[in-house]
């Protein structure tokens, strides 16, 4: 990291009169008799060459944009947004803080431009190295003892099924089972009624020989 005292003189200079005095880039533009434009671009070089490393990993968009806030050229929404950017960003945030390290004694009073500490999920939060871990399996959650009421209501469920299927069970042997015995009567009846007829015959034919003369 740079010091102030390595930039150029008239980086010095434009630094100075702006951190220093308050000037905008605009009224450093007409002291020095050069483009706005050019002032603007001298100073936002001159903070990018107090930390080159840290710089570099912004956004050159939103890296201009914290210069000017640095230098206290922005007001109202424009501040705002470059806020909200540094809340969201530690590469810009960590720049900011390495500017504000090496102009911290020109600032009155030590005013220093506010850094917003950082938001969660940061946007250009650093990828880990490390591998992700692999997901680990869900335990089993042991079952918590039923309540008194809880294990009365089991029971009772419990009963009322085995009861239910004692009366089905019984339902069944009261309706097949006559069933079954009157047809079994049936044949036997029919069994019974041809071995009388049989009999009867046999007991007709042995008579009629025993009367033979």
């Amino acid at each position: 990291m740079a010091s102030y005292e390595q930039l150029s003189a008239q980086q010095r200079a434009i630094i100075d009169l702006i951190v220093k005095r308050g000037q905008s880039y605009g009224q450093l533009a007409e002291k020095l008799g050069m483009p706005e434009d050019r002032v603007r671009e001298l100073a936002r070089e001159a903070l990018t060459g107090l930390a080159p490393v840290s710089a570099a990993a912004v956004d050159s968009g939103w890296r201009a944009q914290v210069a000017d806030y640095l230098l206290g050229q922005q007001q109202g929404a424009e501040a705002t947004a470059t806020r909200g950017h540094l809340g969201r960003s530690e590469a810009a945030r960590a720049w900011s803080r390495s500017v504000l390290d090496s102009l911290e004694h020109l600032y009155p009073k030590g005013e220093l431009p506010e850094i917003p500490s950082g938001e969660a999920g940061g946007g250009d939060a650093a990828p880990s190295s490390k591998p992700a871990a692999a997901a680990k399996p869900a335990r089993t959650k042991p079952a918590a003892p039923l309540s008194p009421e809880a294990a009365a209501i089991v029971r009772r469920r419990r009963i009322l099924a085995i009861a239910g299927g004692a009366v089905v069970l019984l339902a069944l042997i009261l309706f097949v089972w006559p069933v079954g015995l009157l047809g079994g009567d049936d044949d036997g009846g029919d069994s019974a009624a041809g071995g009388n007829g049989q009999g009867g015959q046999q007991t007709r034919l042995v008579g009629q020989v025993v009367l033979e003369p």
